[in-house]
């Protein structure tokens, strides 16, 4: 599609609004995705995410150039634009915090499931959101306790359960525990730990399930995925991220290299057991320390080793560029691949590389100079796409 000046003045005009136009400062995945609804409440185009690369959305031109290469306009939508005035005492601050705006945007993802939303990120609270149906857009009681005052502009944590159905009933145990799921967890347990070892890499223990909110914050991921993690108390939280605990493993030596085990609980907007989208779940970790030449010919091989295994399971999967990496550092998000396959018929993450540059480096882990990673694998998720592959529904990418 070809956008007119208009639509281009348009578009610029809702960016800056959402105060996402800022010369001086790159866009980080979180400013990605506001983006990318800013665009739809506009203009009533959305972009096939799919086709995205790495770089198509590196600023305001490159969106352009990705909204008339990948765009398509919506034939009906709704769409609504609130502004929200933070409490006279804290009027004269910075604003709100950009992990309180992720976590304004995911409580508003769990109040409103079926609406797109953005929320800006100064002073000013602009809540975008736009929706196929005028019924789904934020205007809920839901949506009115998501936005007072006293929950908006707190940054603090809060003390979270499950949202309902989370349990898993007794078929969705059988399911991911039986002698099959056994047979296929073993399989990839041996193939990836051989090939660490392979590699010269270590077998560690398994991590431990709990991690403080003081070594989260230190590690960056209240700055990524506040929403994500499910806190005990005020001191102690769950594990959101299989690396998350493993960070001081990574000592001095030229390369490090490592996997272990690891039960990562995650708060979604919502679960679906039979897809793998669970409240914990089991991951295969591999975390490395190393110079980025190493890492460069490693992630190769770790793409040809996990695209092997999964045809050896008859899973049929695709690697992509993912734009949702789980740290921020400096304003700049990672570099994350994902190896998508079919499960019960939606294409979800089995597996993900990701290539944190220095982020941890300069937080006291790892020798100067080095780049660290890591790859992570859903072990329930591998079972359902090698077992229950003939269970379709409708395809979701």
């Amino acid at each position: 599609m070809q956008l007119t000046k208009e639509e281009r003045d348009r578009l610029r005009k809702a960016l800056a609004e959402a105060e996402l136009l800022n010369a001086d400062e790159e866009w980080d995945s979180l400013d990605l995705v506001s983006a990318l609804v800013v665009t739809e409440y506009e203009l009533g185009i959305v972009l096939d995410e799919a086709e995205l690369g790495p770089g198509d959305l590196s600023g305001v031109a490159a969106l352009e150039a990705a909204i008339e290469r990948y765009g398509r306009r919506l034939a009906v939508q709704a769409r609504l634009r609130l502004d929200v005035e933070p409490p006279p005492d804290q009027a004269q601050e910075e604003g709100v915090l950009p992990q309180s705006r992720r976590q304004i945007e995911y409580r508003l993802a769990l109040a409103c499931p079926e609406a797109r939303v953005a929320v800006s990120r100064g002073r000013q609270l602009s809540v975008f959101s736009s929706a196929s149906d005028p019924g789904s857009l934020p205007v809920s009681e839901a949506m009115a306790r998501v936005l007072s005052q006293g929950d908006v502009f707190s940054a603090g944590p809060t003390p979270s359960s499950f949202p309902g159905g989370a349990v898993q009933g007794s078929e969705d145990a059988t399911r991911l525990r039986g002698g099959e799921a056994g047979a296929v967890i073993a399989r990839i347990e041996r193939e990836v730990q051989a090939f660490v070892i392979q590699w010269g890499g270590t077998l560690w223990a398994p991590a431990s399930p709990l991690i403080s909110v003081d070594q989260l914050r230190h590690l960056g991921y209240y700055d990524a995925h506040p929403e994500q993690i499910i806190h005990l108390d005020e001191y102690t939280a769950l594990l959101p991220a299989a690396c998350l605990n493993s960070y001081p493993l990574l000592d001095a030596d030229d390369v490090v290299l490592g996997t272990h085990l690891a039960t990562v609980f995650r708060r979604e907007p919502h679960y679906d057991s039979a897809v793998g989208r669970m409240p914990a779940f089991t991951c295969r970790e591999v975390l490395w320390c190393a110079s980025q030449t190493w890492e460069e010919r490693f992630t190769s091989e770790v793409e040809l080793l996990l695209t092997g295994l999964a045809a050896d399971l008859g899973i049929k999967g695709r690697w992509v560029a993912a734009h949702d990496p789980f740290f921020l550092g400096g304003g700049k998000a990672g570099h994350k691949r994902e190896f998508r396959g079919s499960v019960a018929g939606k294409e979800l993450a089995l597996a993900s590389i990701n290539r944190h540059g220095d982020h941890f480096i300069v937080r006291g882990y790892g020798r100067p100079g080095r780049v660290t990673g890591c790859v992570g694998l859903g072990l329930e998720r591998w079972v359902l796409a090698a077992l229950y592959r003939g269970e379709e529904r409708a395809c979701e990418s």
